[in-house]
């Protein structure tokens, strides 16, 4: 049986806006031009993208990874916690292991909590 081992990673919600505003003003795209490209209703959203309150979709980052010629995993930040302070204190995240070890019979684990 082979083994895995996966931390799983978790999204900067703050540091990923403000990315994708720096991206956006570098390449000289507004909120305004950028609600327009991807066809949004209400400007708002974009504004929430860009302080970290939400995260765009993932349809609405590809768009955006597109229109700016970025991938979208450069857009991406990551938190800079410890993996042990992310994988360890969310017990979400033991429940998901958990769930992929029963799905795919492998041994998915954090390394700090085998």
């Amino acid at each position: 049986m082979n083994q895995y081992e996966f931390i799983y990673p978790v999204i900067d919600a703050k540091r990923t806006g403000a990315n994708i505003k720096r991206e956006c003003r570098k390449q000289g795209f507004t909120a305004k031009r950028l609600q327009h490209s991807l066809g949004l209703g209400a400007i708002q959203s974009i504004y929430d993208w860009f302080s970290g309150r939400t995260l765009p979709s993932l349809d609405n980052l590809l768009a955006i990874s597109r229109l700016l010629g970025i991938s979208m995993e450069k857009l991406i930040v990551c938190r800079e916690e410890s993996e042990e302070e992310v994988c360890c204190q969310i017990g979400f995240f033991q429940r998901v292991f958990t769930y992929w070890k029963g799905l795919f019979r492998i041994s998915v684990y954090c390394q700090y909590c085998r």
